[in-house]
């Protein structure tokens, strides 16, 4: 079985990303925030000892203000980091360069200085809260019941939000079938411009057989076309499928329905899906 995918996959994967942080916050927190306060409660003295570890090489003049920056960092992002480790929720935006500009030290010192805290806490904190729940039962079962909400609700989630967004929707069918083995082949962009209906371009439409492409093992063709307004839109089409209802209903969903689209789309998905 083949799918013949385009460069957009890797783009979708990263919309698909998103979307499942988004999800993320839809799922009930509470399990994550007590864990996060029973690591901080608990571990101060590593966290400490972690973010001076991180921070030793802005101990420079002028002191101790410099260092004081990048501790300081490093303390604001234990709780994000901690909710990101448990549930996925975004972090806390870095704002180096805002921070770096309202001190009175040297700007590019204030700024690494933050950077390096904000990038050691992003790294460290995940490693320490799972060495912490080694050691604390509490901690632990706060952690796997917030990761047992999100594994039961969000997969209902991203279903719920496919149901209507048919980009999503076609980009997880073509991530299940990868994962179940398909081989991946990228197809080219077709360039959709809603030109005036021509009676060859009707001509090409009728005398097109769809049917000949039922035949054989399935294949699962990726399209990426570009419409008159600029935008990428993504047509998924089987062997198996019904292609000129699979066609019909792409142009009644991006391009009014006008008979142009058909007219010009058909021969072209088919001619290449015969290729």
């Amino acid at each position: 079985k083949t799918i013949h995918s385009s460069k957009l996959f890797q783009t979708m994967a990263k919309q698909l990303a998103l979307m499942i942080f988004l999800l993320s916050s839809a799922v009930d927190g509470r399990d994550c925030e007590k864990a996060c306060q029973i690591f901080e409660d608990n571990n101060q003295k590593y966290l400490v000892h972690e973010a001076k570890v991180a921070c030793k090489k802005h101990n420079i003049s002028p002191r101790p203000t410099t260092e004081d920056i990048c501790l300081s960092t490093f303390r604001a992002l234990t709780r994000s980091t901690c909710l990101n480790y448990c549930d996925r929720t975004p972090l806390v935006p870095e704002a180096c360069g805002a921070i770096a500009g309202t001190t009175w030290i040297p700007k590019h010192n204030a700024y690494k200085a933050c950077k390096t805290g904000y990038r050691e806490a992003t790294r460290k904190i995940p490693a320490l809260i799972e060495q912490a729940g080694e050691s604390m039962p509490q901690l632990m079962n706060f952690l796997t019941l917030a990761y047992r909400e999100a594994t039961r609700k969000i997969p209902a989630l991203i279903e719920q939000a496919g149901e209507s967004m048919p980009q999503l929707m076609n980009f997880l069918t073509l991530a299940y079938r990868e994962h179940h083995g398909y081989k991946v082949h990228k197809a080219s962009t077709i360039r959709f411009d809603k030109p005036a209906r021509t009676e060859l371009a009707k001509k090409e439409h009728d005398a097109v057989d769809p049917s000949a492409l039922n035949q054989g093992e399935e294949e699962v063709y990726e399209f990426p076309i570009t419409i008159d307004d600029g935008s990428v839109q993504m047509l998924i089409v089987s062997s198996k499928d019904d292609i000129t209802a699979k066609v019909s209903s792409f142009c009644a969903q991006y391009m009014g329905g006008e008979a142009d689209c058909s007219e010009q789309l058909l021969p072209i998905v088919v001619e290449r899906m015969q290729a």
